[in-house]
């Protein structure tokens, strides 16, 4: 959790660089991008971690289940950040959508950071290998007819 945690919270906000209130004058904004690039990450984080311990990876249960938190998650910064409805109930954040797509830095720390996840499926494959659960085993031996 804490690796997770740092990874979304703390990349973005590194790469970004949003200052305090009195220094920039588009603190908004970026602050706002950085808040939308650490949830997606969060996001990022907690479906890769799910699609790592299921027990079937490309079921389609499995797939749909996780494909319909991003797509929700879109639906809802569209409706925020695009639309009247948004304007009427956050301000702050009309355009910043966009805004995240344009941004080059935003953009990198959305696409490199979920590169360090890469250690959650090193340590999860070499767990399967030195200490399998008894599931684990029993699936390795079980051959489909």
């Amino acid at each position: 959790g804490v690796w997770h945690g740092c990874l979304s919270w703390l990349v973005p906000n590194l790469v970004i660089g949003a200052d305090s209130p009195g220094v920039s004058p588009n603190f908004n904004k970026d602050w706002w991008i950085g808040s939308i690039v650490s949830f997606s990450l969060v996001l990022v984080c907690v479906d890769f971690r799910l699609w790592l311990v299921a027990l079937n990876k490309l079921s389609p249960r499995t797939l749909l289940g996780l494909l319909s938190s991003p797509v929700l998650y879109l639906i809802t910064l569209i409706v925020f950040g695009h639309t009247y409805l948004g304007e009427v109930m956050q301000p702050q954040i009309a355009g910043v959508p966009l805004a995240v797509l344009q941004d080059g830095k935003a953009m990198a720390a959305l696409f490199l950071a979920p590169l360090a996840l890469a250690v959650d499926a090193l340590i999860y494959m070499l767990i399967l290998r030195i200490r399998p659960s008894p599931l684990d085993e029993v699936r390795r031996t079980f051959k489909p007819s």
